[in-house]
């Protein structure tokens, strides 16, 4: 744990920083309950920090903690400064409400290590299912992160409920069925924390950026790409019908317009299981204002998984895959065993 010289430097939030490095140990805890990579304990370690690098330096270059899956089955995770800073500041509570009985510290410590448990996850399927790991991590750029990124945060959602003790099922193509209001409140409790908006405010290279070049606007794009997909996952999980692959894509031709590049008319479409769905009225869609572009994503969402439920009531062989697909996925992500039966598939945890 660091010393208390770092942690008296820290923006006061709902919790201590104490209780907060606590997250982690819970969050570790909660994961190595399924078993991933056949781990069956964790360390949780903090790493060397450099008094020299100035935050925004570490905002840049020392931000991103790592996993190390050791042969002992020992998980050890080893925490930077920067990513327990920022994601101590930029706790938040969600639009979740907390249960009967549940004091306000106690909510704000569950929401904060719910949202370490999807960031685990999240990072767990870059390096046990992708191979992407902290060494090689720059090797892969453009639409090979984002692609990873994609998967990544599908498959962390997944995870994250499996992890919670939820049973999963992928071929539920009906429209009525409500939603899980399990599934509902733990997605609904990790919305909190602003920890990579905080981290792209304090890094240097974002505030020198131009404005003007072709990479922000791409970088613009991938935003929305990436909300879109993740809200798509989140509700299809909801609505028995997760997902093992998504990813969203963007093209048309790109203009300089008012001194800005921009795509004025973009086209784009969805795959959702290696279902193809085009994406209509794109228009300038990178540069919608916030609320509009939130507006524009949850329409397409509903969109979309009315779509993808119809192409599920239709085809037979999409609901065999869909749940084939789930079941083998699972086993590739985590050691503890997997039970598939008419309920959902559902992970049976150790303690």
């Amino acid at each position: 744990m660091p010393d208390s010289r770092f942690f008296a430097k820290l923006k006061p939030q709902g919790i201590t920083p104490q209780s907060y490095w606590r997250c982690f140990d819970d969050a570790l805890r909660l994961m190595l309950r399924l078993r991933p990579a056949k781990m069956i304990g964790w360390q949780l370690n903090e790493s060397a920090h450099d008094s020299r690098i100035t935050d925004e330096d570490a905002a840049e270059d020392d931000f991103y903690s790592s996993f190390e899956y050791r042969k002992s089955g020992v998980l050890t995770y080893t925490l930077t400064r920067a990513f327990f800073r920022y994601s101590y500041e930029g706790l938040v509570e969600p639009a979740a409400k907390p249960r009967s009985r549940e004091t306000r510290q106690a909510f704000l410590k569950d929401c904060a290590t719910n949202y370490l448990v999807k960031n685990f996850w999240h990072n767990h399927v870059h390096e046990c299912f992708q191979k992407i790991t902290s060494a090689n991590y720059h090797a892969f750029g453009g639409e090979s992160r984002y692609s990873s990124d994609f998967t990544a945060d599908n498959l962390g959602n997944v995870l994250h409920a499996l992890s919670y003790g939820h049973a999963l099922t992928a071929d539920v193509s009906d429209q009525t069925r409500p939603t899980n209001p399990g599934l509902r409140e733990l997605f609904l409790r990790n919305r909190c924390n602003r920890v990579f908006a905080l981290r792209d405010e304090a890094r240097i290279h974002s505030k020198l950026r131009s404005a003007n070049s072709i990479d922000s606007l791409l970088e613009a794009e991938w935003l929305i790409r990436r909300r879109l997909a993740n809200e798509i996952s989140l509700r299809c999980i909801e609505r028995g019908r997760a997902l093992t692959s998504i990813s969203v894509h963007f093209w048309g031709s790109i203009r300089k317009s008012d001194g800005h590049y921009q795509r004025p008319k973009a086209q784009g479409s969805v795959e959702m299981n290696g279902i193809r769905i085009p994406l209509d009225d794109l228009g300038n869609i990178s540069y919608l204002k916030r609320d509009e572009a939130k507006e524009a994503v949850d329409r397409y969402v509903t969109t979309l998984d009315t779509l993808y439920a119809t192409q599920l009531r239709s085809d037979g062989s999409l609901r065999a895959y869909a749940r084939e697909a789930m079941k083998a996925t699972a086993r590739r992500l985590v050691t503890c065993p997997v039970r598939a039966s008419k309920a959902g598939i559902r992970i049976v945890r150790t303690r």
